[in-house]
C-alpha cells in the first residue's frame, strides 16, 4: 500500500512539473484573426454606412504583460446613396499591453501606427499613416485558444478630404503557438 501510494505521488508530482514546464516553455508567439463592426466618426460619417471589417495580427510577448503586434485589416464601408463600397486595407502595427492578469479574463490596452489605403469604384489613394487605439478582454478558454472582445479607434488624416475616423467593435479569436 505504502509503494503504491509513493508511487502515486511520484506520478502526480511529475505530471504537475511537466505541465509547468511546458507552460513556462510556451513560445511568446500569438495569432488573432477578428471581426468587427466599424462606426465611421466626425466628417467621414457624412454619407457612410457602419463599415465591417476583419483582420488578423501576430503578436510576440517581450514581458508576461508587454508584447507587441504587427498585421493586416480590411474594412468595407457602404456609402448611404451610391451603390459603392469604400473599402480601407493595410498594415497595422503597435503595443499591447495587459493590465493586471484576472482568474476568468485579462484586460487590455494597445495602441499603434497604420498604413492603409482606400480604393472605390472612381479609384484608390496613396496608402496614409494614422493611429489606432483599443481596449479589450482576453478570456482564456483552454491553454492555447482564447477570445478577444475589443473596442478600438482608428484615425487616417487625408489631404483633400476629410479624415478618416472610425470606432469599431470586434471580437477575436487568438491561438497561442
Amino acid at each position: 500500500m505504502r509503494k503504491t501510494l509513493m508511487s502515486l505521488t511520484a506520478a502526480f508530482a511529475a505530471a504537475t512539473f511537466a505541465g509547468t514546464a511546458q507552460a513556462q516553455m510556451r513560445s511568446p508567439l500569438s495569432v488573432e484573426v477578428r471581426a468587427s463592426a466599424a462606426i465611421p466618426t466626425g466628417d467621414f460619417a457624412t454619407g457612410i454606412g457602419t463599415g465591417y471589417g476583419i483582420g488578423a495580427d501576430a503578436h510576440f510577448a517581450l514581458t508576461p504583460q508587454l508584447g507587441i503586434y504587427a498585421g493586416y485589416s480590411y474594412t468595407g464601408f457602404d456609402y448611404d446613396n451610391v451603390d459603392d463600397t469604400l473599402n480601407e486595407t493595410g498594415i497595422d502595427a503597435g503595443v499591447r499591453a495587459a493590465l493586471g492578469s484576472g482568474a476568468t479574463f485579462t484586460p487590455y490596452v494597445r495602441g499603434g501606427l497604420v498604413y492603409h489605403k482606400l480604393e472605390n469604384d472612381f479609384g484608390k489613394s496613396d496608402s496614409k499613416a494614422g493611429f489606432e487605439v483599443g481596449a479589450g478582454l482576453d478570456y482564456p478558454l483552454g491553454l492555447v485558444l482564447s477570445v478577444t472582445p475589443e473596442v478600438s479607434y482608428t484615425r487616417i488624416v487625408q489631404d483633400a478630404a476629410p479624415d478618416l475616423s472610425h470606432v469599431r467593435l470586434g471580437v477575436g479569436l487568438r491561438f497561442k503557438i
